[in-house]
């Protein structure tokens, strides 16, 4: 079912700890993109001197737990 593989479900499971069993994020958005409110990871930038990343709109991402 292709309705599990949201990004409120994949984070709903990350912030529960709780490993899914479905394929990957960027593997089920395929193709999706931005439509879908998921940007590909070249839309980010890193900063090496923060270890961080920076939205295309600037802002710095917060970091979660890992």
């Amino acid at each position: 079912d292709s309705k599990y593989g949201t990004i409120g479900n994949y984070l709903a499971c990350y912030d529960m700890k709780v490993k899914g069993h479905f394929e990957s994020i960027e593997k089920a958005h395929r193709g999706h993109g931005v439509r879908k409110g998921i940007l590909p990871k070249e839309s980010f930038i890193y900063r090496r001197q923060s270890d961080s990343f920076i939205c295309p709109e600037g802002e710095e991402l917060k970091r979660r737990n890992f």
